[in-house]
């Protein structure tokens, strides 16, 4: 039978972890008013999405469930909001590390494309 308490999310390594569902009745945010981890929906000052950006990042510090926080955000790609205290850039940059990296002869293990494509092609490992 499955625990319908936890969600299974893909990755970009393929694994499938598995994320509580109930971990947000965790948060340090909980509670907390939305729109310190969402940008409104017209323009922002940029003094005003820095101040927020700062008290959202500052209540993420101190929450207990941030790594599954962050988790969720990763293998959902959350485009928008502070999640664990990452942005959307950051969690933009994330991704595209991610996308760098790639299988390697079939073995379980990743490299960075780097290293991994002098070997493909033959060559020794940079």
């Amino acid at each position: 039978m499955t625990d319908i308490r936890h969600l299974t999310f893909p990755t970009a390594a393929g694994a499938s972890p598995e994320v509580p569902i109930d971990w947000r009745q965790e948060g340090a945010c909980r509670g907390e008013d939305p729109s310190l981890f969402f940008a409104p929906d017209g323009p922002e000052h940029p003094a005003e999405r820095a101040a927020r950006i700062r008290i959202a990042r500052s209540i993420c510090a101190e929450c207990p469930v941030a790594a599954l926080c962050d988790q969720y955000a990763t293998a959902t790609r959350q485009r928008y909001g502070i999640w664990a205290g990452r942005d959307e850039d950051d969690r933009l940059r994330e991704i595209r590390r991610q996308r760098r990296w790639v299988r390697h002869g079939g073995e379980s293990r990743l490299r960075p494309a780097s290293s991994a494509s002098a070997t493909c092609a033959g060559g020794a490992p940079a």
